[in-house]
Protein backbone atom coordinates (compact mmCIF):
# COMPACT_ATOMS: atom_id res chain seq x y z
CA UNK A 1 0.00 0.00 0.00
CA UNK A 2 1.52 3.39 -1.00
CA UNK A 3 1.68 6.22 1.71
CA UNK A 4 -1.35 8.29 -0.06
CA UNK A 5 -3.48 5.66 1.01
CA UNK A 6 -2.21 4.76 4.41
CA UNK A 7 -2.35 9.02 5.23
CA UNK A 8 -5.77 8.89 3.87
CA UNK A 9 -6.50 5.76 5.91
CA UNK A 10 -4.96 7.29 9.16
CA UNK A 11 -6.99 10.72 8.29
CA UNK A 12 -10.29 9.52 7.68
CA UNK A 13 -9.56 7.74 10.89
CA UNK A 14 -8.89 11.08 13.02
CA UNK A 15 -11.84 12.59 11.39
CA UNK A 16 -13.92 9.96 12.56
CA UNK A 17 -12.92 10.40 16.17
CA UNK A 18 -13.62 14.13 16.23
CA UNK A 19 -16.78 13.69 14.69
CA UNK A 20 -17.73 10.94 17.25
CA UNK A 21 -16.35 13.80 19.76
CA UNK A 22 -18.14 16.42 18.55
CA UNK A 23 -21.39 13.95 18.49
CA UNK A 24 -20.97 13.18 21.98
CA UNK A 25 -20.07 16.45 23.46
CA UNK A 26 -22.91 17.49 21.23
CA UNK A 27 -25.61 15.27 22.93
CA UNK A 28 -24.65 16.09 26.02
CA UNK A 29 -25.22 19.86 25.52
CA UNK A 30 -28.91 18.91 24.13
CA UNK A 31 -29.06 16.83 27.53
CA UNK A 32 -28.05 19.28 29.88
CA UNK A 33 -30.31 21.72 27.76
CA UNK A 34 -33.32 19.53 28.26
CA UNK A 35 -32.77 18.46 31.73
CA UNK A 36 -31.67 21.20 33.76
CA UNK A 37 -33.49 24.39 34.17
CA UNK A 38 -30.91 26.67 35.41
CA UNK A 39 -29.19 25.94 32.03
CA UNK A 40 -31.25 28.15 29.29
CA UNK A 41 -30.67 27.96 25.03
CA UNK A 42 -29.12 31.23 25.58
CA UNK A 43 -26.58 30.08 27.61
CA UNK A 44 -25.40 26.69 25.10
CA UNK A 45 -26.66 28.37 22.01
CA UNK A 46 -23.13 29.50 21.23
CA UNK A 47 -21.66 25.87 22.08
CA UNK A 48 -23.81 24.24 20.05
CA UNK A 49 -23.60 26.03 17.28
CA UNK A 50 -20.01 25.70 17.21
CA UNK A 51 -19.97 22.56 17.11
CA UNK A 52 -22.51 21.75 14.84
CA UNK A 53 -20.48 24.00 12.44
CA UNK A 54 -17.44 22.03 13.36
CA UNK A 55 -19.76 18.63 12.71
CA UNK A 56 -20.50 19.84 8.87
CA UNK A 57 -16.75 20.81 8.17
CA UNK A 58 -15.96 16.92 9.39
CA UNK A 59 -18.75 15.49 7.65
CA UNK A 60 -17.72 16.98 4.12
CA UNK A 61 -14.28 16.12 5.04
CA UNK A 62 -14.83 12.23 5.72
CA UNK A 63 -17.13 12.56 2.75
CA UNK A 64 -14.31 13.94 1.12
CA UNK A 65 -11.79 11.31 1.81
CA UNK A 66 -14.42 8.61 1.03
CA UNK A 67 -14.65 9.58 -2.08
CA UNK A 68 -11.44 9.87 -3.33
CA UNK A 69 -10.64 6.70 -1.71
CA UNK A 70 -13.51 5.39 -3.83
CA UNK A 71 -12.77 6.43 -7.14
CA UNK A 72 -8.54 5.48 -6.09
CA UNK A 73 -10.04 2.07 -5.57
CA UNK A 74 -12.26 1.98 -8.94
CA UNK A 75 -9.14 3.30 -10.82
CA UNK A 76 -7.06 0.61 -9.39
CA UNK A 77 -9.50 -1.94 -10.49
CA UNK A 78 -9.96 -0.92 -14.07
CA UNK A 79 -6.42 -1.39 -14.33
CA UNK A 80 -6.32 -4.72 -12.81
CA UNK A 81 -9.19 -5.90 -15.40
CA UNK A 82 -7.56 -4.24 -17.98
CA UNK A 83 -4.39 -5.78 -18.11
CA UNK A 84 -5.78 -8.72 -17.76
CA UNK A 85 -7.80 -8.75 -20.46
CA UNK A 86 -5.24 -7.45 -22.48
CA UNK A 87 -3.04 -9.73 -21.22
CA UNK A 88 -5.34 -12.94 -22.18
CA UNK A 89 -5.89 -11.24 -25.25
CA UNK A 90 -2.37 -11.35 -26.03
CA UNK A 91 -2.27 -15.39 -24.76
CA UNK A 92 -5.09 -15.70 -26.41
CA UNK A 93 -3.97 -15.17 -29.66
CA UNK A 94 -1.03 -16.82 -29.29
CA UNK A 95 -2.33 -20.52 -28.61
CA UNK A 96 -5.09 -19.31 -31.97
CA UNK A 97 -1.71 -18.92 -34.25
CA UNK A 98 0.01 -21.83 -32.20
CA UNK A 99 -3.04 -24.18 -32.91
CA UNK A 100 -3.39 -23.46 -36.59
CA UNK A 101 0.13 -24.07 -37.50
CA UNK A 102 1.61 -20.30 -37.80
CA UNK A 103 4.79 -20.31 -36.82
CA UNK A 104 5.70 -17.98 -34.08
CA UNK A 105 8.73 -15.99 -33.79
CA UNK A 106 12.36 -17.76 -34.58
CA UNK A 107 11.41 -21.32 -33.49
CA UNK A 108 8.76 -21.61 -36.06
Amino acid sequence: MNATGTERRERLEAVRIDLNDVDTRLERLYDALGTTMKVTLDDLGPRIRRFTHRQDQLMAAKEELEQTASERTLHWYHVATTTYRDSWARGHSLNRGLSSGHSCGRFG
